[in-house]
């Protein structure tokens, strides 16, 4: 946090009073988090790590580095860690112990070795369901199986995927009485490992996670959708499976004989650590790589209770708004145009306010303005996305000032 005095010269006035930045790779200074229990995040060495009880997760998952702050989750999986403990299951596969560096850093994790048989050769654990969408994901290296297919059966339909662990792409999918709300994706673990999801809404009841050998970027389906060939021994390693109530995967949650509920990261400033920087009249930036599109506040600056607030936005519909409220009622709100937000893709945003006097604009783009309305004078707190968001945190910088419409873009870049 830097903190130059209000006493701004002509080149000082484009300098920000709080200069939040994650991508050093640091927590920063002033920013509370409250989350009971712990969490995991990707470190600078590209391993899975655990964050303690109420610390802030420097992700590294993106490349670059930020606040990772994510919606609460459980892991609907016992003993996700290895397919070869307590309550895993196998058709023509052997589990067991492998002599690799899995995503968490250590030697060790799972191998999968599939029989001679002319048959399916799967893994399985399972579990119970409620009726929702479920997203489901593991961690994959390539032994001397390319392929493998990870597969959502529910109790009446099933949706899986095949996918090749040496181009890291998804080559095939399967869907047994209907797929809704199916979805799917493969991202670069590091060293050597991918992480594969996919996932669909199911009823209530007993439903399987399962893990399948397959010989083929486009297999033979058999018994259950799984892939149908003569096995040669040969196998694939896996580490780290999650089954969650959700429509997208979120950071890894480990379990040890029981399911585990990851909790809400909750990011504020509050107190001196606000009210040092603040002004009633100022402009924001903020750089954020969203992880799913949701109808949540991105950034919230507020008073505590919702009468009086400044905040960025975006909704289902995939908008980038601003809003200023004061004494309970909106004064001001702008749209910075459709498709604001790609998951996964860097969204760099500034906002500016005073009475009858508003703009914002996103990656450059020419601002939206308004020059009516009056902006509270009761903010007393900064939350960094609301319970329920899921972003990577970049950047936040703060001016005691409304930018000008010009400054406004320039900064959006």
């Amino acid at each position: 946090m830097i903190t130059p005095s209000f006493s701004l010269t002509a080149t000082e006035r484009v300098l920000p009073r709080l200069a939040l930045d994650w991508t050093t790779g640091l927590a920063q200074s002033g920013v509370d988090v409250a989350r009971a229990g712990t969490a995991t995040f990707v470190g600078s060495n590209g391993f899975i790590q655990l964050a303690t009880a109420n610390t802030q997760r420097v992700d590294w998952s993106k490349e670059t580095p930020g606040l990772l702050v994510e919606e609460s989750r459980t892991n609907s999986i016992t003993n996700s860690d290895y397919v070869n403990l307590a309550g895993w299951n196998g058709v023509n596969s052997v589990r067991g112990s492998a002599s690799i560096v899995y995503p968490a850093g250590l030697s060790g994790g799972s191998l999968i070795i599939d029989s001679a048989a002319n048959d399916r050769h799967i893994a399985f654990k399972q579990f119970t369901s409620v009726a929702a969408t479920y997203s489901q994901s593991m961690y994959f290296a390539q032994g001397t199986l390319r392929y493998v297919q990870l597969q959502l059966s529910g109790p009446a339909n099933n949706f899986g995927v095949v996918a090749d662990l040496e181009e890291g792409i998804i080559t095939d999918t399967y869907t047994s009485n209907s797929a809704p709300g199916s979805f799917y994706g493969i991202e670069d673990a590091g060293n050597g490992w991918w992480r594969v999801w996919c996932g669909l809404t199911i009823t209530a009841g007993i439903a399987y996670a399962v893990i399948a050998t397959s010989n083929s970027a486009t297999p033979t389906y058999g018994a259950a959708g799984n892939p149908v060939y003569i096995g040669t021994s040969q196998l694939v390693y896996a580490y780290g499976l999650q089954v969650e109530v959700g429509a997208f995967p979120t950071s890894y949650i480990p379990t040890a004989g029981s399911a585990v509920t990851r909790n809400a990261d909750v990011a504020t400033m509050t107190g001196t650590n606000f009210s040092d920087w603040y002004s009633d009249n100022g402009s924001v930036y903020c750089e954020l790589t969203p992880l799913a599109i949701t109808s949540k506040l991105s950034l919230y600056f507020n008073d505590g209770v919702n009468t009086g607030e400044s905040n960025f936005l975006y909704n289902a519909t995939n908008v980038l708004y601003f809003r200023s409220r004061s004494g309970g009622s909106t004064q001001a709100t702008l749209n910075a145009g459709a498709n604001s937000f790609v998951v996964g893709q860097t969204v760099k945003a500034v906002a500016g306010w005073a009475d009858n006097n508003f703009g914002l604009a996103r990656d450059g783009n020419t601002p939206s303005t308004t020059l009516s309305g009056t902006v509270s004078t009761a903010i007393t707190q900064l939350a960094i996305g609301e319970v329920g968001v899921n972003n990577i945190y970049r950047k936040i910088m703060f001016w005691p000032q409304k930018l000008t419409t010009a400054e406004i873009q320039a900064f959006s870049k």
